[in-house]
């Protein structure tokens, strides 16, 4: 398998995301596609040409509904949606996390959490 991660967006949260997979130190090559951005190495509608390279490919979009579309779109294309979280976060060994979740530096997931599918966490979340 070739792990690769693809990240879809190389605004703010994209670099968020880039660094926390840096940090992660388990990708061989992380790049970034991106409509408006000198620094990706492609757009967005061309994720597809990118199968053979990326197994994993990560939505870095901070609107939701934007966010959810594109998981859905790297999903039918055939790439794996990892779950990236930063060395200095805590989670709980009874939570849950889904695929294409982020968890931030210092952020917190408390014990029984259920983080579904493609959130952002960036501070804390308990169960309630």
């Amino acid at each position: 398998m070739i792990n690769n991660l693809l990240i879809l967006g190389a605004g703010g949260h994209g670099r968020v995301v880039r660094e926390t997979a840096e940090a992660m130190g388990c990708f061989e090559r992380i790049e970034s596609l991106d409509d408006n951005s000198e620094s990706a190495i492609g757009r967005c509608k061309d994720l597809k040409r990118y199968i053979n390279d990326y197994s994993y490919a990560f939505v870095a979009f901070g609107n939701n509904n934007q966010r959810m579309k594109w998981i859905k779109e790297i999903t039918e294309a055939g790439f794996q949606l990892p779950v990236l979280i930063h060395p200095t976060a805590y989670v709980s060994p009874s939570a849950k996390i889904g695929v294409g979740s982020i968890l931030c530096s210092r952020a917190v997931v408390n014990t029984s959490a259920v983080i579904e599918k493609g959130c952002i966490i960036s501070i804390c979340v308990s169960r309630s």
